[in-house]
């Protein structure tokens, strides 16, 4: 366990688990809820990104999601470590199956921060990738944010 600055929160990793990176940093940053949002962040991994825009606005909460039972466990556990479990719920559950677990229009702000790797690296999921909901299933003022790879360094 580390704390991630002085007086901030403390964040567990699991080797199993995509490891923190800058990314993530910046896309909570990015993001910019408003203080009273609800949040899902499709594949949570860590938890690093529920936690981090948990941590100084005490009125948001969420919902994290990933397949990996690991990583749902590792999520819960650095929520918890933070007081933050009340806040952020995470299911364990296949992004295929979104629309059958959260109703429609759920949430302000759909964030995600995928792992990428180079082609031909990394493992796919079947079907089509990023099929998680379309624009309709957003609120009217909702929003997304995600990181992404520059198609120059996919080339």
């Amino acid at each position: 366990m580390q704390t991630l600055w002085s007086g901030g929160p403390v964040f567990s990793s699991d080797s199993d688990v995509f490891p923190l990176s800058t990314d993530s940093i910046l896309l909570v940053d990015f993001a910019r809820p408003g203080s009273r949002d609800r949040f899902l962040d499709l594949g949570c991994g860590s938890g690093i990104l529920p936690l981090l825009l948990c941590w100084d606005r005490p009125g948001l909460r969420g919902t994290g999601l990933d397949i990996s039972e690991t990583a749902c466990s590792l999520s819960r556990r650095n929520l918890a470590d933070n007081r933050l479990s009340d806040r952020v719920e995470i299911l364990q559950a296949d992004l295929r199956a979104l629309r059958t677990l959260v109703p429609s229009g759920s949430y302000d702000l759909t964030i995600s921060n995928p792992p990428y790797f180079a082609r031909g690296r990394g493992s796919e999921a079947a079907g089509r990738l990023g099929q998680a909901r379309s624009a309709r299933d957003f609120p009217p003022n909702g929003s997304a944010r995600c990181t992404t790879v520059p198609i120059a360094r996919q080339i």
